[in-house]
């Protein structure tokens, strides 16, 4: 029997999601060491992000925990908001900022877990750095976590809040059949088909518009480009 798209997120625990993305993300890193010969992998660009370094990166990632334990939340979100998170870790060794990531984590985990859904930007956010990461360091994996799926829920309830828009999921793990997940407003008449990883990832303006015109689409897309977050890069990320 398929389970529906509601069952699948409503058996997530929220907090578990962000704590395997930040596990998983610290055994990465953990292979990037602050020696003479590894520096460069902490300063390789991490494309589209925007165009922060691997160290920069986990700065924003470690910041947005840290406010949150700290109630510094006003303009979250903003470019402003992760400017400060990143300039007041420059001088931090990436050692160090996993350190402090595996200090704050658990709180924020702990409160996702309290409120469900509610907490899905923060999962969103952290899974999409989490694939922003893998391919700077070229290391894939991971896309079909809980955290995928979660982000996936994100963008049911925001997305199709600008543009009217439906995904029929492929991935295994719904019984090989395309599961459609609608928005709150019911069905719509434009559906992309594909899996749950590059859905996600061409929803956080990962993919150049070429690359999204070519998915699988039920309608011309032009309404969901339009309202994607960020701009979109000129070059494929090729993940």
């Amino acid at each position: 029997m398929t389970i529906s798209w509601n069952e699948h997120v409503a058996a997530i625990d929220v907090g578990a999601a962000y704590r395997g993305a930040r596990e998983r993300i610290t055994a990465l890193l953990n292979s990037v060491d602050d020696s003479v010969g590894d520096d460069a992998k902490w300063d390789t660009i991490v494309p589209h992000c925007p165009e922060w370094t691997v160290r920069q990166t986990l700065s924003h990632l470690v910041g947005v925990v840290d406010d949150a334990v700290n109630n510094n939340l006003g303009g979250a979100g903003t470019d402003e908001w992760t400017k400060v998170q990143v300039d007041k870790r420059a001088d931090i060794s990436g050692a160090q900022l996993l350190d402090d990531w595996t200090t704050y984590g658990p709180f924020v985990e702990d409160r996702f877990t309290q409120i469900g859904l509610a907490g899905a930007q923060g999962v969103f956010d952290v899974v999409t750095h989490e694939h922003d990461l893998r391919h700077a360091l070229g290391a894939p994996g991971a896309r079909d976590s809980n955290a995928i799926s979660i982000g996936l829920e994100f963008l049911r309830r925001n997305l199709a809040g600008r543009a009217a828009v439906s995904f029929a999921v492929t991935d295994v793990l719904f019984g090989g059949q395309p599961l459609l997940v609608e928005p709150d407003s019911g069905a719509t008449d434009l559906v992309v088909t594909g899996s749950m990883f590059d859905i996600v990832r061409m929803c956080s303006s990962r993919r150049t518009e070429a690359a999204i015109r070519q998915m699988n689409w039920s309608a011309d897309p032009s309404s969901v480009i339009a309202a994607l977050p960020f701009a979109l890069p000129q070059s494929e990320l090729n993940e």
